[in-house]
């Protein structure tokens, strides 16, 4: 059977990447060839979430298959979203990417951790509005209890500042973000600024497991319906280390369905029931409790987190290619 001609499309922060040149190319891609496949292939938007310049991408879509006289049929969705509502779009297939999530058990886990910790770890690669915001405050907040790297550039336009900044009634962002936009890059190990970190990558971060409490996640994909764990969240789960996820609503409930056990016990997970600002809030108010904890009072928390930790490294470990999608979608 002759291979499908596929369209790529790459999302960064909820807009498709050059949106005037990607309309006129998926137009006349349309327009060349009868049966096409559009691929969100390691990329896990919600399509309703997703903009193609000024309008949701999937009302574009609608638009240009109308200008090309498609039928919705003859266009397939390929995304690496779990869980995208099967009614987005007729002819649509969810295909989930796990190699980011499973090669952490291909490296060497660091099991370790030392008599005086740092509370919190947060590693930033390339840059997202999100990440920005969590960043600046621990930055300005709770620096000298954290571990942070953020190898990108803090003016970059392509991140949406209007959205961090619109609502921030917590900190002084303004502020903040200038002081720490003229302390970046932030680096731990050395690497280009706003360098991609393959999933082959990031995992050399695992040596520095040993220096901190929490790790703080900012997963890619953080608005509407979606679910696309990475490596982001592998490498705490890899390294017994608990975290704190910033992503969209429900993640760690999706977390739990794939078998893992989150820190509700320990600190509240109502954040979990939130997406964009609202849960950078709460996220933010566990953040400002858990700095307030002694060294000796971290440790006693890891030794009673023990049973957690030990059993996501299990589950883990035991996860098998597909597993994941099967989980979800059973």
């Amino acid at each position: 059977m002759q291979d499908v001609p596929r369209f790529k499309i790459k999302v960064f922060d909820g807009y498709c990447d050059d949106p005037d040149n990607t309309i006129d190319a998926l137009t006349k891609f349309l327009e060349q060839e009868t049966f096409v496949e559009i691929g969100f292939h390691g990329e896990a938007p919600a399509l309703d979430q997703t903009y193609l310049g000024e309008t949701k991408f999937i009302d574009k879509l609608k638009e240009i298959c109308l200008q090309t006289k498609k039928e919705h049929s003859q266009v397939k969705i390929v995304s690496g979203n779990i869980i995208e509502r099967k009614d987005i779009w007729p002819n649509l297939e969810m295909f989930y990417d796990d190699q980011h999530f499973l090669y952490g058990q291909t490296t060497t886990p660091n099991h370790k951790k030392a008599m005086h910790l740092k509370h919190f770890a947060l590693f930033v690669g390339v840059s997202r509005w999100p990440r920005l915001w969590l960043s600046c405050m621990l930055y300005n907040e709770h620096n000298n209890k954290s571990l942070l790297t953020f190898n990108a550039d803090a003016t970059n336009k392509n991140v949406d500042k209007d959205k961090m900044f619109a609502k921030c009634d917590s900190f002084n962002l303004s502020e903040c973000f200038e002081t720490f936009a003229k302390a970046t890059p932030i680096r731990l190990q050395e690497r280009p600024v706003d360098h991609y970190f393959a999933h082959t990558d990031a995992y050399t971060l695992n040596e520095f497991y040993d220096r901190f409490f929490l790790e703080l996640i900012t997963e890619s994909f953080h608005s509407g319906r979606t679910f696309c764990p990475t490596e982001k969240t592998a490498r705490p789960i890899l390294n017994k280390t608990p975290f704190i996820v910033q992503g969209p609503k429900d993640y760690l409930r999706n977390l739990q369905q794939l078998g893992f056990k989150t820190f509700s016990q320990f600190w509240p997970e109502y954040y979990d029931s939130y997406s964009g600002y609202d849960r950078l809030k709460e996220i933010k108010n566990v953040v400002d409790t858990i700095s307030s904890y002694s060294e000796e009072r971290l440790l006693e928390m890891l030794e009673d987190m023990q049973g957690i930790l030990d059993h996501n490294y299990k589950t883990y470990m035991q996860l098998k290619p597909l597993d994941m999608e099967y989980r979800l979608l059973s």
